[in-house]
C-alpha cells in the first residue's frame, strides 16, 4: 500500500535531518537552508515513477544508511515530493534538488551489495554523485541516468519492507522501472487585489552585482560576507540621499537572498524580504536551474536575479523570458527571467529582469531576442489596478545614445513609460548617463503619471563592472 509521507512531523524530521547528514566525497562540508527553496521562484516537479504510478518521496528518520532515501511510494505531491532541477554544466546534466531540505540527490556509488547505487538525498552540492542524464523516452517520460556510475536509476517493487519501491542506479537499460513523469507543480498565479493608490514617494536602487564568474570583476565569486558589504555601502545615491525601498539584482546567487535581507534589516531598521528567480538552461524539453559557480568550496545556490522590497509583500512570481537556444558559435545560452513581487496596500508592483547579451559575440545578434524580451516586460507590468515600476539590466542602450546596437528595443517601453533619466520630461532625449563602460544598459521605469524627481548613478562601478542606478518616484492617489 502507498504511503503520502506529507505529514507536519515528518518534514520537521527531515528539516532537522539536513543538520545532521554526513558528508561524501562529492560533497562540500556546508550544509542547505530550506529558506533559499522558500524563497526562489523556480519551477517545481514531481517525479512520478512508471514503474507504480507512485511520487518519488524524500524519506525522514534513519541513521547512517537508512538516512535521506529515496522511494517511489507516495499518492500525492506534498513537500516532501518536490525538487527543482540544477545544472553547472549549461543543461548537459541536472541534478535534483529537495523542496523539503535544500540538499541535493546523490546516487552512492561506494555503497556495495543491496545498498550499491541508492539515490539519498544529502548532497550539500553538486559532484559527481549528483549528476544525472535526463533520457527522454518515446512516451514523454524521462529516465535519469546517473553519472556516477553510468547506471540507470531504477524504482525497485519487487522489494519488501523497508527496501520497497527504493530508487537506485544500477540498471543496464531502460523499461517501466526506469522511467519516470516529470510533473510541475507549480505555475503563475495573479497577485493579491490591490487597495486603492495612495500618494507616496518611492525610492528605488537596480544593481548588476556580476557575482557569478565574470573575472572582469571584482565581485566574481564572491561570498555572501563580501556582497553584502558593497550592497550595503552603495544603498545611498550620495551621502545625505534616501534609503531605497525596493532593490533590483542581477548576475545575483540565490544563497545570498538571506545574507542581502538581513544586511538590508540591519542597515535600514526597517523589515526586508528578498526574493529570487533563476536563469535557466535548456535540459532537452526541461529547463534546468543554472547554478552559480561555487566559491572556494562553498556551494551559492542557483544563478539569476534578485528582488529585495518590504516584508509586507508575500506574493512574488517569475517568469521565463523568450531567449535563444544557441548563440552564434552554437552553444548553449541562457534562458533569461523575469520577477516581480507586490505590495497590495500600496497598489504597487516591482519587478526586475535580465535580458540577452547582445552583439555578434554574445546570444541576441540582431536584438531580436530582446525586443521580443521587451514586449513579454510590458505584458507581465500590466496588472490592473497596481503601478508598476520596473527594471534591471536590459542590455540594450537607450533609443537616443549616441552609439550602440539595436537601439530601437526599448522605443515601446518608452511609449509607455517614463524611464529614470527623463526625470519627468517625456520629450526629453531618451537616454542617461552610462552604467557600464560607456554605455547605459540599466533601466529603472515607472507610469507616466508617477514621474521620477530624482535620478542618480553610483561614482563608481567596482567591484561590479556596472554602477548602480538610483530613482525617485513620485506615486500619485488614485
Amino acid at each position: 500500500m502507498r504511503r503520502l509521507i506529507s505529514s507536519f512531523a515528518a518534514l520537521c524530521g527531515l528539516l532537522a535531518l539536513a543538520a545532521v547528514l554526513p558528508v561524501t566525497e562529492a560533497q562540500a562540508a556546508d550544509t542547505a537552508d530550506t529558506a533559499d527553496t522558500a524563497r526562489s521562484a523556480g519551477q517545481r516537479w514531481a517525479l512520478k515513477s512508471q514503474a507504480n504510478g507512485a511520487y518519488v518521496t524524500v524519506e525522514a528518520g534513519g541513521s547512517g544508511n537508512q538516512q535521506g532515501k529515496l522511494r517511489a511510494d507516495a499518492d500525492g505531491t506534498g513537500p516532501l515530493q518536490q525538487f527543482t532541477l540544477h545544472t553547472g554544466d549549461k543543461g548537459s546534466t541536472v541534478s535534483l534538488r529537495s523542496d523539503a531540505t535544500g540538499l541535493f540527490v546523490s546516487a552512492e556509488v561506494k555503497d556495495a551489495g543491496s545498498h550499491s547505487g541508492m539515490l539519498r538525498n544529502r548532497g550539500a552540492k553538486i559532484g559527481a554523485w549528483e549528476k544525472f542524464l535526463l533520457v527522454p523516452q518515446p512516451d514523454g517520460t524521462f529516465a535519469l541516468k546517473s553519472k556516477a556510475n553510468d547506471k540507470y536509476v531504477s524504482t525497485e517493487i519487487n522489494g519488501t519492507g523497508g527496501d520497497h519501491a527504493l530508487l537506485r542506479a544500477r540498471s543496464d537499460r531502460v523499461g517501466a522501472w526506469e522511467r519516470f513523469a516529470f510533473e510541475r507543480v507549480n505555475g503563475s498565479s495573479a497577485p493579491p487585489p490591490p487597495a486603492s493608490p495612495r500618494a507616496a514617494q518611492l525610492n528605488v536602487m537596480t544593481w548588476n552585482v556580476c557575482g557569478n564568474n565574470n573575472t572582469q570583476c571584482g565581485n566574481a565569486h564572491t561570498g555572501a560576507d563580501k556582497l553584502t558589504a558593497e550592497l550595503v555601502s552603495r544603498l545611498r545615491p550620495s551621502a545625505g540621499g534616501p534609503l531605497p525601498d525596493a532593490v533590483f539584482l542581477q548576475e545575483f546567487c540565490e544563497k545570498h537572498a538571506k545574507p542581502v535581507e538581513q544586511a538590508l534589516e540591519q542597515a535600514t531598521g526597517r523589515g526586508w524580504n528578498v526574493f529570487f528567480a533563476p536563469i535557466h538552461y535548456h535540459a532537452g524539453t526541461l529547463k534546468a536551474q543554472k547554478q552559480c559557480d561555487t566559491a572556494g568550496d562553498t556551494d551559492r545556490g542557483a544563478y539569476g536575479i534578485g528582488l529585495a522590497v518590504p516584508d509586507e509583500s508575500s506574493w512574488f512570481q517569475g517568469y521565463d523570458l523568450t531567449s535563444p537556444d544557441t548563440n552564434q558559435r552554437g552553444a548553449r545560452t541562457e534562458q533569461r527571467s523575469a520577477l516581480c513581487a507586490a505590495l497590495p496596500s500600496r497598489a504597487l508592483l516591482l519587478c526586475t529582469a535580465h535580458f540577452s547579451a547582445g552583439g555578434p559575440a554574445y546570444d541576441d545578434a540582431d536584438g531580436s531576442f530582446r525586443r521580443a524580451q521587451a514586449a513579454e516586460m510590458l505584458r507581465i507590468v500590466d496588472r490592473p489596478g497596481y503601478r508598476a515600476v520596473f527594471g534591471g539590466d536590459f542590455n540594450v542602450v537607450p533609443p537616443d545614445a549616441a552609439k550602440g546596437e539595436s537601439r530601437s528595443v526599448l522605443e515601446p517601453v518608452y511609449a509607455q513609460y517614463g524611464e529614470c533619466a527623463q526625470l519627468g520630461d517625456f520629450g526629453a532625449p531618451r537616454d542617461g548617463r552610462p552604467t557600464i563602460g560607456d554605455m547605459k544598459i540599466d533601466y529603472l521605469f515607472a507610469p507616466k503619471n508617477a514621474p521620477f524627481t530624482a535620478c542618480a548613478v553610483s561614482p563608481q562601478a567596482h567591484p561590479s563592472d556596472h554602477h548602480s542606478l538610483y530613482g525617485t518616484v513620485s506615486l500619485p492617489a488614485a
